[in-house]
């Protein structure tokens, strides 16, 4: 069944992103991205979706090539049926995936989030996509990465350092308008305030 609503969803958002990415739409995608970018925000957004999974420990590895980041939260990625998204999202039910293919569809709900919280709106996950283009994300039931923002595409997973029961992310600094030395000592620089404040 996972399968199916996997490429269910791809469909969907293959669709979705034809209309997204006109011009006329062009600026959700900015206004997305703009309001968590700065200063790779999305570090915050990184920990706070460990902390939701009830993860004990984070790891990030800084690389030229990228950033992998990895947790061993308890809480695995869930998908559900792109064509229940309104009741799913209304009863908390939300696939994990369904949520991080949106903008604003989280799977934190009004009734048990802060109004402060990162990630209360679904979208702080999308300020990754200042600095790569396609995110991977590896888990125990699904590898894949993101295209076009919302769009999930199946990867094979390639000999990553990942054990059973952690998630692994990886973002490759390949986004088309910052260069990956600048994206490299833009997330050093987040990263070494982080952990020597």
């Amino acid at each position: 069944m996972n399968q199916q609503y996997f490429a269910a969803l791809k469909e969907i958002k293959e669709t979705d992103v034809k209309v997204l990415l006109k011009k006329s739409y062009r600026g959700i995608w900015e206004t997305a991205i703009k309001k968590y970018s700065d200063s790779a925000h999305f570090i915050y957004e990184l920990l706070q979706n460990a902390d939701d999974t009830k993860a004990t420990w984070v790891k990030f590895d800084l690389k030229n090539e990228g950033l992998w980041f990895k947790h061993n939260g308890s809480v695995r990625f869930t998908i559900s049926d792109p064509e229940n998204e309104e009741f799913d999202s209304e009863n908390g039910t939300l696939g994990h995936i369904n949520s991080i293919t949106s903008i604003g569809n989280s799977t934190k709900s009004d009734a048990n989030i802060d109004e402060q919280k990162i990630g209360k709106f679904g979208i702080g996950f999308k300020a990754v996509f200042a600095y790569s283009d396609t995110p991977h994300i590896y888990d125990d039931s699904f590898t894949f990465k993101l295209e076009n923002y919302i769009v999930p595409i199946e990867i094979t997973p390639n000999g990553e350092e990942r054990d059973s029961g952690e998630t692994l992310f990886f973002f490759p600094f390949n986004h088309k308008s910052k260069n990956p030395e600048d994206a490299y000592k833009e997330i050093e620089t987040k990263l070494d305030n982080l952990f020597q404040p």
